[in-house]
């Protein structure tokens, strides 16, 4: 297999003089999810396999191509482990075979964006790759934050602070790419309890129906 083929040959990206760090990239989801799989297997004449959709991961690849960065990042939902191509291959495994092709190692992972301190449990499937000579991509699961508490009945929310907030951010920097030789974590030990939505918005002045935040109801 060629590290690119088919019509994405002809796709054009914009030129820079300065080298480019990271590509990210999501392909449309209807194709790879199952409830999409299953509408669209359900329509007389329609095949999700053989849908175009299932073909724009490619357009990542074009990019990967055509800028050569230190790592990219491919987001899709976790349904995308088991959708089959058109030639009846497991589409994650010739997405990943692709880009280790155009030198990238790549590490595919599941993660759920309420253990990061999302407000929410989504599942997604991260495919991440990164130059060969520069070392590894992440495990995402190392770097968990939070955790599901222990007893939802007994947890109390966490109403945390602005400057709280502000210092836990992390750089792209500080974050790094995995050297072979060193791989930091966070420690289970320190993981919060999953942030919920009364937590996240808890710093938001009250509405009243008039539009204002006197939090006067008249």
């Amino acid at each position: 297999m060629e590290c690119l083929t088919g019509d994405v040959r002809e796709l054009e990206f914009p030129a820079t003089d300065e080298p480019v760090d990271l590509v990210v990239g999501g392909p449309p989801c209807p194709t790879f999810s199952l409830v999409g799989r299953s509408k669209l297997n359900s329509l007389e004449g329609r095949n999700a396999a053989t849908d175009e959709r299932t073909q724009l991961w490619k357009r990542l690849l074009a990019a990967v191509k055509y800028y050569s960065p230190q790592a990219f990042v491919m987001e899709n939902v976790a349904g995308m482990r088991s959708a089959m191509n058109d030639v009846g291959e497991p589409v994650l495994r010739h997405i990943e075979t692709a880009f280790r092709e155009c030198e990238y190692i790549v590490r595919s992972q599941v993660i759920n964006a309420a253990d990061f301190g999302v407000p929410q449990e989504r599942e997604r499937l991260f495919i991440i790759g990164v130059r060969e000579e520069l070392g590894r991509p992440p495990e995402l699961e190392k770097w968990r934050t939070h955790r599901e508490p222990e007893n939802w009945n007994t947890h109390r929310p966490r109403f945390i602070s602005q400057s709280e907030r502000d210092s836990d951010q992390q750089t792209l920097g500080e974050f790094g790419i995995i050297t072979p030789d060193s791989e930091s974590e966070i420690k289970p030990t320190s993981r919060r309890p999953w942030v919920t939505v009364a937590e996240a918005i808890s710093e938001l002045p009250p509405l009243s129906p008039a539009g204002d935040n006197s939090g006067s109801p008249h």
